[in-house]
């Protein structure tokens, strides 16, 4: 359970600009992300993302968000294909457990930057997505971004952590308790040394280090 005094504080962070930490679970990736909010998300949230995180950034929104604009998973796309002339993207989604679908959706940019990578131009595309979101205007995803692009955009489980217990889920069911927008980016915590994905107490010493609230899967199951 988290407390309610670190509830407020985490949604006067993320609103605030600042990044918050989760780990997920020991027997699963084992893994800590650094968080964004999307709604204020900054060139310079963008940078401490990709330099201090350092894993491949990632945008989270709900499935409800998605239902709307009318976007689905790679996984699913790729598995309602009936023609024999795509095998190899078919091969692609398969693995030992058959198809495991990671939530990975497209890869978007707003149609008015000019080429979507630099800090700068990823922040106003998430930017975008967060206002769309807000103003539904779910219908308008095509008129105002394009693909594929640089910013990956993963969608959540229906049912949240009673479907999965991956990272999209314990977020949006964050943004949901805090009644923030659904949307949210993130990166996986890179130790810089060893370059390795970093451990639980390497990710929490660093959490101490720069004052970031650092949360667990287990508190919000």
């Amino acid at each position: 359970m988290i407390k309610k005094t670190v509830l407020n504080k985490v949604k006067l962070d993320l609103l605030g600009g600042r990044p918050i930490m989760l780990f997920d679970f020991p027997n699963r990736e084992n893994e800590t992300d650094l968080v964004y909010y999307g709604k204020n998300v900054k060139p310079n949230s963008i940078k401490d993302l990709r330099i201090n995180a350092g894993a491949p950034l990632t945008v989270y929104i709900d499935y409800e968000s998605a239902e709307k604009i009318g976007i689905t998973t790679y996984v699913n796309l790729i598995s309602k294909i009936k023609s024999n002339n795509f095998l190899t993207y078919k091969a692609l989604i398969k693995n030992k457990k058959e198809m495991i679908d990671a939530r990975f959706s497209l890869s978007f940019d707003y149609r008015n930057n000019k080429t979507g990578c630099s800090h700068y131009e990823t922040s106003i595309t998430i930017r975008k997505l967060a206002e769309l979101i807000k103003k539904n205007k779910y219908n308008e995803f095509g008129r105002v971004f394009k693909s594929p692009g640089h910013v990956p955009l993963i969608i959540s489980s229906k049912r949240l952590l009673l479907d999965r217990r991956g990272h999209s889920e314990m977020l949006i069911k964050l943004t949901r308790i805090l009644h923030m927008l659904p949307i949210v980016i993130a990166s996986e915590m890179i130790h810089p040394i060893t370059l390795k994905s970093m451990n639980y107490s390497e990710a929490k010493k660093y959490a101490r280090k720069k004052n970031i609230i650092f949360l667990e899967g287990k508190d919000l199951l």
